[in-house]
């Protein structure tokens, strides 16, 4: 505060984390810790250097005073105050960890999907249309893509969506959409507001790609996306995205910006205008149990980038990524008409 004027905030809340330690894509959890856990932009105010170390210090208190015992900064920009201060006032081993920085990618939305070809390189366009054409031509008026945007539609969406989910490799690494109560409760309320843009692509009747994002403030923050492996020959995933970045560029969308999220992917790359570096940190207690838990994830993580360098040197890293993908997406079930499903 300011006199009694207040200038910024951390949010975050107590649970119980588990911390998965991945080598390649096999993962180890260590023991349980109890958790403050700071969402992604859950760092309100005027952050500044200033601001940065006086939360800074409540949060050492809040662990000296055993309420928790890590406390976790999710997707924090490299460049910005909370996270030089973390960096530049905790020691390790018992103090910090810091996770593996990625490279978090936004696209500024174009007038067009006209216009957005033309940002694209030739060969790279041509791709973009011929997938578009191959789809409409074969399939028709059996081509539906189906929005999701009312409160009353987030059980449909949910159910369908995970049914496509259970067939990617995302949903073998745990990262899949899971339509549990906790997933239904949340897209129910950004429904509820009218921030949800959610999409399911039929051919057929059949279920076949999913993307769900929320509009908020000009920003489409993309949630979770994913196909049905035995379509990858179509890109059905990129025939999905073309038509919801269609309707995005409209000026009614409320969208300006597509947030892209943490973590990087070709398309990410490709299609991003704007990016900055993020990384996850930890601010450990310092005391026996959360500080051998943190040697203990930093001895596996140095294994894990070490694993991936002897394989990347080799050449062989996009060979073994196809292969373990492959092997976790598990084979769709025949098909079961979900044309209830569609509107």
């Amino acid at each position: 505060k300011k006199g009694e004027e207040p200038v910024a905030m951390v949010l975050g809340r107590i649970q119980i984390l588990r911390f998965p330690c991945p080598i390649g894509y096999k993962f180890f959890s260590l023991p349980p810790l109890r958790c403050l856990d700071v969402k992604h932009g859950w760092c309100f105010g005027q952050i500044t250097e200033e601001t940065a170390d006086v939360l800074l210090k409540a949060v050492r208190a809040m662990l000296k005073s055993s309420q928790a015992e890590v406390v976790r900064f999710q997707g924090l920009n490299t460049e910005s105050p909370i996270y030089k201060a973390v960096l530049a006032q905790t020691r390790a081993p018992h103090c910090t960890c810091r996770g593996r920085v990625e490279t978090h990618r936004t696209m500024r939305m174009p007038e067009s999907l006209d216009a957005f070809f033309k940002s694209c390189s030739r060969g790279h366009r041509m791709s973009l249309r011929r997938c578009v054409r191959k789809i409409d031509e074969r399939y028709g008026s059996k081509v539906v893509v189906a929005r999701y945007s009312d409160e009353t539609e987030v059980d449909v969406f949910g159910r369908i969506a995970e049914q496509i989910s259970a067939r990617t490799y995302q949903h073998g690494l745990g990262s899949g959409i899971v339509y549990d109560e906790r997933t239904r409760f949340l897209m129910r309320r950004v429904a509820a507001r009218g921030w949800l843009r959610a999409y399911i692509l039929f051919l057929e009747g059949e279920p076949v790609a999913f993307q769900y994002g929320v509009v908020y403030r000009g920003q489409c923050f993309l949630e979770q996306l994913g196909f049905d492996p035995k379509w990858k020959d179509l890109q059905v995933g990129t025939y999905l995205f073309l038509r919801i970045l269609e309707e995005l560029c409209r000026p009614d969308s409320g969208a300006r910006v597509i947030d892209f999220g943490s973590g990087d992917a070709e398309y990410k790359a490709r299609y991003g205008t704007g990016e900055w570096q993020e990384s996850p940190l930890f601010v450990f207690a310092p005391r026996l149990r959360p500080t051998l838990v943190n040697l203990l994830r930093t001895c596996i993580t140095e294994l894990n980038v070490g694993v991936q360098r002897v394989v990347s040197r080799a050449g062989i890293i996009n060979w073994l990524k196809r292969q373990w993908r492959n092997r976790l997406q598990e084979p769709a079930p025949a098909a079961a008409s979900a044309s209830s499903g569609q509107r």
